[in-house]
């Protein structure tokens, strides 16, 4: 996934080992030597869809993360109907 701020060419990957790495892309398209950001918990590699998202300007990730299977969720709908003063 490349940085969609375009201030640097830096593009983004998952390593086999599950760690986010980065690496600048010098406009002749050398790469620089890949750092690690952080390890994740990721088990989506090789996966068909992207297991993670990068805000605009590189800083935050989102990453699709295991759970252990007895976690419990709460789906709520019409909730903004709880909001005091929501438009209806």
């Amino acid at each position: 996934m490349w940085r969609r701020d375009r201030k640097v060419n830096e593009l983004y990957y998952l390593a086999p080992d599950g760690r986010l790495m980065a690496v600048v892309i010098d406009a002749q398209g050398r790469a620089a030597v890949p750092r690690s950001l952080f390890r994740t918990r990721s088990t989506n590699l090789g996966s068909a869809y992207q297991s993670y998202a990068a805000a605009t300007d590189g800083q935050r990730f989102l990453i699709l993360t295991p759970v252990n299977e007895r976690s419990d969720a709460t789906v709520v709908f019409n909730w903004t109907s709880t909001v005091k003063g929501s438009a209806r």
